[in-house]
């Protein structure tokens, strides 16, 4: 059975409400504390589960009580976590996740053992896994891991889909087989920039990075995405929503997303099935519900 495959992190989170976001160098209260689990990996694969696909995890977490936990909410909620690494000498990655009254956020990650993944893990891993048909990752993993998880969509015959977050400098290759390319407006116009685009229309840049990619989607927020392939670009407005919490919006697109491209290849009703996911997500606090 067809199954998608994502490598990426794995995190457990420290929530913290406030009234306003701390400014440099002062100190708020919090409302509310909450320990959850986190990082893109995860929340991906837990929107791909959400949107009834298969789903295994490549990944790594510390040999330590938040390793457990989180493989724990992972096995829970359908991922099949048998590649997901249990590593000893490196902590499980943390992230600090701060949300204002508004649902606006900053967030502060401590790597660990996403960093320690290694590329021949990686690639052992997914040759171990059965029926993989698409490959998604994202970058709180090093960039040999990314390569690695393209190198084995290329030689499988997977799709490979690549969210560019949070961004760095990405090598052509890569970008060449991204099938799509996923980025946000900040990541898009930080791309655009590298790659000498010149252009603040969202529908040009989607185009222009089409060029380069098999295929891209920019997500703009409240304001739902667009979505590129060859010579068409299409606008995906989003449905109005009262926003709670933007954290994790970005990763229930993505999962949603690569989950109906997974059986479809349908890029338009794909991006707004994703859409329809992230204007979910930010209705409840946390990055997963």
């Amino acid at each position: 059975m067809a199954a998608i495959a994502i490598v990426g992190s794995v995190n457990r989170d420290l929530h913290l409400r406030v009234d306003s976001l701390p400014r440099p160098g002062e100190t708020v209260l919090a409302e509310e504390v909450a320990v959850t689990t986190g990082g893109k990996g995860a929340n991906q694969a837990l929107a791909v589960i959400a949107a009834q696909g298969i789903c295994h995890l490549v990944a790594a977490v510390g040999d330590d009580s938040a390793g457990a936990a989180v493989l724990e909410t992972l096995r829970t909620h359908g991922v099949d976590t048998t590649q997901l690494h249990q590593l000893t000498g490196s902590p499980t990655g943390t992230a600090v996740v701060t949300v204002d009254s508004h649902g606006e956020n900053n967030i502060v990650v401590a790597s660990g053992a996403n960093l320690a993944l290694t590329a021949d893990q990686v690639g052992t891993s997914l040759q171990a896994i059965p029926d993989v048909t698409t490959v998604l990752t994202q970058c709180e993993v090093s960039p040999a891991v990314v390569i690695a998880a393209a190198d084995h969509a290329r030689a499988s015959g997977a799709r490979f889909v690549l969210n560019l977050a949070p961004y760095r400098g990405t090598d052509l290759s890569v970008l060449k087989q991204c099938d799509p390319l996923v980025v946000n407006e900040v990541e898009a116009a930080a791309l655009a920039t590298e790659l000498e685009l010149d252009t603040d229309d969202l529908g040009e840049l989607a185009l222009g990075l089409a060029q380069l990619c098999q295929s891209v989607v920019i997500t703009v927020g409240a304001d739902g995405a667009w979505c590129a392939r060859g010579s068409t670009a299409t606008s995906v407005p989003a449905p109005v929503a009262e926003v709670v919490d933007t954290t994790g919006a970005g990763d229930a697109f993505v999962g949603a997303l690569t989950a109906f491209l997974d059986r479809t290849d349908d890029l338009v009703q794909a991006c707004r099935a994703g859409v329809d996911a992230g204007s979910r997500a930010v209705q409840h606090r946390g990055a997963q519900p």
